[in-house]
């Protein structure tokens, strides 16, 4: 249970703090004078509300907890029987301060709609609104990095004999994709089925056998905005394939790392773009 709330605390005392400063606001002071109240204490509270990031971070942690606990017939019973005197599930507590800066920037962006433009409140408010939309931003993404900490150590769970030098759990290396590609083998003139794994600064590469255990079996590493992809193969592409694979050209791409092309192709047009689309993100 204590993981369950873990981090709770500083959640609680943050927006406990602002409800204070607000009701202040609204209770003290002439109508006239509440938006450039409101304006300051965002401002002054932004710093606080970022705290609440590791809270956000474990989020997912908290439900499978949750989710696992549940399956136990006197822990869903505490939790059935709380139901019922707070009218609210679980998950559904749980949720609410993920819910809560998004509430935040919804409330500050129809103060500035009901603000005019010429009014010296306005650009005060605009001002807030940076603070808690950087907010907003600085928790999706220790958000995401935290998702991705958690694919990264799933992997180097699931795929055997990744080299150390990956460093899979410590590394920055952020997890985009993951799917079927059959890759082509200049060498051997042969299609190998692997199942890979698309980071921001690599794609990594496993078969899979019989027993369904996946290992290691190669990566492509680049730096970010290095690595194009061309849709369709060229004719001199074309013409490196068996003739008995001609067929899987319209499924086939090109990997251009600047140094390498490698053909790959997917299992349907439809999984080729969206690989496609994957790789191109890779330069935004």
């Amino acid at each position: 249970v204590p993981d369950i709330f873990k981090g709770v605390d500083s959640v609680l005392q943050t927006h406990s703090k602002l409800r204070d400063e607000l009701v202040h606001v609204t209770t003290t002071l002439p109508p006239l004078q509440w938006s450039a109240a409101v304006a300051k204490t965002f401002v002054e509270m932004g710093p606080y509300i970022k705290m609440c990031s590791p809270y956000i971070n474990d989020f997912d942690q908290r439900m499978t907890l949750v989710d696992t606990l549940s399956r136990d017939p006197s822990v869903q019973k505490i939790f059935q029987d709380a139901q019922k005197k707070h009218n609210l599930d679980l998950c559904a507590h749980l949720i609410l301060p993920i819910q809560r800066v998004p509430r935040l920037e919804m409330l500050l962006r129809s103060l500035i709609d009901h603000t005019s433009v010429e009014s010296p409140e306005y650009q005060r408010l605009q001002n807030a609104l940076d603070v808690v939309a950087s907010v907003a931003k600085y928790c999706n993404d220790k958000k995401r990095d935290s998702d991705s900490r958690i694919q990264r150590r799933s992997i180097a769970i699931r795929v055997q004999n990744i080299p150390e030098s990956l460093d899979m759990i410590n590394s920055p290396h952020r997890f985009l994709f993951e799917g079927v590609l059959r890759m082509f083998s200049a060498e051997t003139k042969m299609l190998t089925s692997l199942t890979c794994f698309l980071f921001d600064d690599m794609l990594l590469w496993a078969d899979v056998n019989w027993l369904d255990v996946m290992t290691y079996r190669g990566h492509l590493p680049f730096v970010k905005g290095t690595m194009f992809v061309e849709p369709e193969l060229s004719e001199d592409q074309k013409w490196t394939l068996p003739e008995s694979m001609h067929h899987f050209v319209p499924l086939g791409f090109v990997l251009d790392d600047g140094l390498v092309h490698s053909i790959v192709f997917a299992q349907t047009i439809e999984q080729k773009w969206e690989w496609i689309a994957k790789f191109q993100k890779l330069h935004e």
